[in-house]
């Protein structure tokens, strides 16, 4: 049987997805929550909420409209 996604699992999951989405390097989430690695990049690469992902280019796009503006 697969084992559960310690990161899916972890309480503080919502904090790491934002923190994967917000670019934060994995050496500071691995101390910051003590999770592995390659936990996270398991993560990322496969239950990282699509949504989450789309939020953030939205936000990028508006950056990028302020400047232009």
């Amino acid at each position: 049987m697969p084992r559960s996604c310690t990161i899916c699992t972890h309480p503080d999951r919502t904090a790491i997805d934002e923190a994967l989405v917000g670019g934060v390097a994995f050496p500071a989430l691995v101390a910051e929550y003590r999770v592995s690695k390659d936990s996270l990049s398991r993560h990322k690469a496969n239950h990282l909420p699509a949504k989450l992902v789309m939020a953030q280019a939205a936000e990028e796009v508006a950056q990028a409209d302020d400047l232009l503006a």
